[in-house]
């Protein structure tokens, strides 16, 4: 009966460790044990789960079959999505970025981190320039951030997007930011890119 016991004991322990980290899978079956940082339109960001503190790692999302997170959800990318997203390539269009992301338009603020998209907006709005939606499909036009982050440093670029083809319009440079630059690294970076990037946009 005891030894009945500590099994279960023991199978539940380990279910709880097996799943302590996120793990993607690979079309070609292999498997990496991580912790994933972002999930962007094309590409994948994680930590080797073994090495949290170390280098942060890109993958395609086309070459991801799955991921199953630490608290037991699935994300399943099936081909036909993976080859839409890794078909999308970026061709600047001032059309677009005229019309879409014109003075008074709606935007619908992407990114992974909350912190980071609690800055967009809060920056954004006291800016007046566009109206900030929370209903994607509501929006003129989307504005993506795709940051990274490191012990004391940040780095990252912003996309605007179209809400209903997904084409990229218009990206801008990456920016940097470190501790000198704000001590709050997710708002420091986030505040580079607008006043660096984005407020010459709007200065017509």
């Amino acid at each position: 009966m005891k030894r009945s016991v500590l099994i279960v004991i023991f199978l539940v322990v380990f279910s709880v460790i097996g799943l302590s980290q996120d793990i993607i899978t690979k079309y070609d079956s292999a498997k990496i044990e991580a912790k994933i940082i972002e999930v962007n339109l094309n590409t994948v960001k994680y930590k080797k789960y073994s090495n949290q503190d170390g280098h942060v790692y890109v993958i395609n999302k086309s070459d991801i079959h799955d991921i199953l997170y630490k608290n037991g959800d699935r994300d399943i990318f099936t081909k036909e999505d993976n080859s839409v997203s890794s078909a999308l390539d970026f061709k600047e269009n001032k059309e677009l970025l005229n019309t879409l992301a014109a003075k008074g338009n709606r935007v619908y603020i992407d990114t992974i981190n909350k912190n980071a998209a609690i800055h967009a907006k809060r920056k954004l709005k006291n800016l007046g320039y566009w109206k900030i939606t929370d209903n994607k499909k509501l929006a003129d036009f989307i504005l993506s951030f795709d940051t990274e982050y490191n012990r004391d440093s940040a780095n990252g670029y912003a996309e605007f997007i179209h809400p209903e083809t997904n084409e990229i319009f218009f990206k801008t440079e990456r920016e940097f930011a470190d501790i000198t630059t704000d001590m709050n690294l997710k708002r420091g970076i986030i505040y580079k890119l607008i006043n660096s990037d984005i407020i010459p946009l709007m200065i017509k």
